[in-house]
Protein backbone atom coordinates (compact mmCIF):
# COMPACT_ATOMS: atom_id res chain seq x y z
CA UNK A 1 0.00 0.00 0.00
CA UNK A 2 1.50 3.31 -1.09
CA UNK A 3 1.26 6.30 1.24
CA UNK A 4 2.63 9.80 1.35
CA UNK A 5 5.27 10.52 4.02
CA UNK A 6 2.81 12.84 5.81
CA UNK A 7 0.15 10.15 5.86
CA UNK A 8 2.63 7.68 7.30
CA UNK A 9 3.93 10.06 9.97
CA UNK A 10 0.85 12.04 11.05
CA UNK A 11 -2.04 10.05 9.64
CA UNK A 12 -3.29 12.50 6.99
CA UNK A 13 -2.04 14.53 4.04
CA UNK A 14 -2.05 18.33 4.63
CA UNK A 15 -3.97 20.45 2.11
CA UNK A 16 -0.80 21.89 0.58
CA UNK A 17 0.42 18.41 -0.31
CA UNK A 18 -2.68 16.76 -1.75
CA UNK A 19 -2.06 14.33 -4.60
CA UNK A 20 -3.17 15.76 -7.91
CA UNK A 21 -5.89 14.11 -9.94
CA UNK A 22 -6.85 14.71 -13.56
CA UNK A 23 -9.95 16.95 -13.77
CA UNK A 24 -12.75 16.09 -16.17
CA UNK A 25 -13.74 19.65 -17.14
CA UNK A 26 -12.09 20.96 -20.34
CA UNK A 27 -11.85 24.51 -18.98
CA UNK A 28 -9.96 23.29 -15.91
CA UNK A 29 -7.58 21.21 -18.02
CA UNK A 30 -6.84 24.26 -20.19
CA UNK A 31 -6.26 26.41 -17.11
CA UNK A 32 -3.88 23.83 -15.60
CA UNK A 33 -1.92 23.57 -18.84
CA UNK A 34 -1.51 27.38 -18.93
CA UNK A 35 -0.32 27.35 -15.32
CA UNK A 36 2.17 24.59 -16.14
CA UNK A 37 3.47 26.51 -19.17
CA UNK A 38 3.85 29.70 -17.13
CA UNK A 39 5.71 27.86 -14.38
CA UNK A 40 8.02 26.19 -16.91
CA UNK A 41 8.74 29.56 -18.54
CA UNK A 42 9.48 31.15 -15.15
CA UNK A 43 11.83 28.32 -14.19
CA UNK A 44 13.62 28.61 -17.55
CA UNK A 45 14.02 32.39 -17.10
CA UNK A 46 15.38 31.84 -13.59
CA UNK A 47 17.86 29.26 -14.87
CA UNK A 48 19.05 31.65 -17.61
CA UNK A 49 19.61 34.45 -15.09
CA UNK A 50 21.49 32.11 -12.77
CA UNK A 51 23.69 30.92 -15.65
CA UNK A 52 24.40 34.52 -16.66
CA UNK A 53 25.35 35.50 -13.10
CA UNK A 54 28.93 34.31 -12.96
CA UNK A 55 31.60 35.22 -10.40
CA UNK A 56 33.09 37.68 -12.91
CA UNK A 57 29.87 39.74 -13.05
CA UNK A 58 29.38 40.06 -9.28
CA UNK A 59 31.20 42.59 -7.13
CA UNK A 60 31.51 40.18 -4.22
CA UNK A 61 34.99 40.16 -2.75
CA UNK A 62 36.07 37.20 -0.65
CA UNK A 63 38.14 37.77 2.44
CA UNK A 64 40.55 35.39 4.08
CA UNK A 65 41.76 35.17 7.64
CA UNK A 66 44.15 38.06 8.26
CA UNK A 67 42.76 40.30 5.49
CA UNK A 68 42.16 43.93 6.37
CA UNK A 69 38.66 45.31 5.88
CA UNK A 70 37.14 48.74 6.48
CA UNK A 71 34.01 48.47 8.61
CA UNK A 72 31.61 51.36 9.17
CA UNK A 73 30.55 51.81 12.75
CA UNK A 74 27.39 53.83 12.09
CA UNK A 75 24.81 51.42 13.50
CA UNK A 76 26.96 49.77 16.16
CA UNK A 77 26.08 50.25 19.83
Amino acid sequence: MRQTPYNTLIGYTPLAHQPTCTPMLPNTIDHLSRITEARTAAQEALRKVQDRLTPETTHYKTFEVGSLAWLKGTNLK
